[in-house]
């Protein structure tokens, strides 16, 4: 423990509340690098190197901004209840390929530490074999480049809550000169959904989203829990409609793709009936014209 000190890290969430983790970090001079790898704080790496000052009142450290980025990738896997003895087998595999790992048996949660010089590629597959099924997972730190598909991502402009110019970003993968097509699911950009065809505009190596070129017919919820005690049977309910989904800060905000093969009204009637329920509320981000005509 010699020249380790705890950390505090202290992060807003989507919900305006506020999170704390505390992390071993190692004394460097005038600041200090992560030793441990994180459970809940987000945008953080073993190895990264931070600032921290202590607070007057309470002698503790609280991280205060980061130095240098250790490359390090840091993952998140939530096993289902089901399936706790597979949190050894998972970290063995990891850990064949270069990975180590960290685990908090009351919650099921595997902390996953990806080296700089690790090729992600095979572990996100991986991942995405399981997702859904065994575990859930995210990326809650994503230094590595994955999708030798996927080029880039494109900024979405919009409108938040408040009325307010937001931004984010999603994976795209250019299909020809001037069409791009989404890859992952909108947390908060409305009326676009996965597989969508785009144009883009290039504004110097940054890619904005231009216009719709092809609608792929999949519809968007965005879900924001309330209880969450709910949440793994909100996910596992969404699964068995055929549905498939992402998810951030533990899952309490949920972005649900709806393939065109879904019946859309099954999906309305249990939407409707966990609102009313206070379980989460929810909002329709794209709703396309397949599913339309389902109701």
């Amino acid at each position: 423990m010699k020249n380790r000190i705890k950390v505090f890290f202290v992060q807003e969430t989507a919900e305006k509340e506020y999170q704390t983790e505390s992390l071993w970090c190692k004394a460097d001079v005038d600041n200090f690098i992560v030793d441990n790898i994180p459970f809940i704080a987000e945008r953080i790496s073993l190895g990264d190197t931070i600032e921290a000052t202590i607070d007057e009142d309470d002698g503790l450290y609280y991280f205060e901004d980061f130095v240098a980025n250790s490359g390090n990738t840091t993952v998140r896997i939530f096993i289902y209840n089901d399936y706790e003895n597979k949190i050894e087998e998972v970290r063995s595999w990891l850990k064949e390929r270069g990975c180590n790992s960290e685990v908090l048996l009351e919650r099921n949660i595997i902390a996953v530490n990806i080296p700089e010089d690790v090729t992600y590629a095979p572990i996100k597959k991986y991942l995405d074999e399981g997702e859904g099924n065994i575990w859930t997972y995210e990326e809650s730190c994503l230094e590595h480049e994955y999708y030798s598909l996927m080029n880039s991502k494109v900024i979405v402009t919009y409108y938040d809550v408040d009325e307010k110019i937001a931004e984010e970003r999603l994976w795209i993968e250019q299909k020809s000169d001037s069409e791009y097509q989404i890859k992952n699911i909108p947390f908060f950009a409305p009326n676009l959904a996965f597989n969508d065809i785009i144009s883009v505009e290039d504004d110097d190596g940054d890619f904005y989203f231009e216009d719709i070129i092809k609608a792929s017919e999949h519809s968007t919820i965005q879900i924001v829990m309330f209880d969450d005690t709910k949440i793994e049977d909100v996910l596992k309910s969404l699964e068995e409609f055929g549905c498939s989904w992402e998810g951030m800060d533990g899952q309490t905000i949920i972005a649900v793709d709806v393939p065109p093969s879904v019946n859309y009204s099954d999906i309305q009637e249990y939407l409707q009936k966990m609102l009313s329920d206070n379980v989460f509320d929810y909002k329709e981000a794209c709703f396309s014209e397949t599913h339309q005509a389902n109701l």
